[in-house]
This record gives C-alpha cells, structure tokens and sequence, in this order.
C-alpha cells in the first residue's frame, strides 16, 4: 500500500509538464487568432467609420427637422403660457390679484 516516492515525483513532474503545456497552448491559441483577425479588422472599421458618419447626419437631419416641426408646434402654446404669465406678474405688481 505504501507508495514510492520516485514513482509519486514522477507523476508530480509529468502533471507539472502537462500542466505548463497546457497554459502555453491556452495563451498561444487566442494570441494567433488575435494575429490573424487583426489585419482583417482595419478594413472593417474604414467601412465601419463610414457608415457611422453616415448614419450620424442622417440622424443630425432628422433631429433638425423634429426640432423644426416641434418649435412651429410649440411656439403658439409658448407664447400664450409666457404672455398668460406676464399677465399674471403685472396684475400681482399692480395689486389688483
């Protein structure tokens, strides 16, 4: 039942290899797909950054246009809430409410 020491250290030296192994594959794995991807990526995001400028006037023109439309909306209801209120301050001024 008693187990050698040589035959323990030996197991211990082989776990200890294969574990060592096993880090450098995990690290060299996803560093050569990183070199791999990495050329491919720069054309993309050229493509990409276009798009998004694209896309960023596109929406700069919708939200000038929404504001456009909202200001005309808005403005008649603007007008009467500050004259209503200008009102309101002048009579409180005067004493008369």
């Amino acid at each position: 039942m008693d187990m050698d020491t040589t035959q323990l250290s030996v197991w211990r030296d082989a776990a200890l290899t294969f574990l060592a192994l096993e880090a450098i594959v995990l690290i060299l794995l996803p560093g050569l797909a990183l070199y791999k991807i990495v050329p491919a990526i720069r054309p993309l995001t050229m493509r990409l950054q276009r798009w998004l400028l694209q896309s960023r006037l596109v929406v700069m023109q919708i939200q000038r246009a929404t504001q456009r439309a909202m200001g005309g909306i808005a403005a008649p209801f603007v007008w009467l809430r500050s004259a209503v209120e200008g009102t309101h301050e002048a009579l409180r001024r005067l004493g008369w409410r």
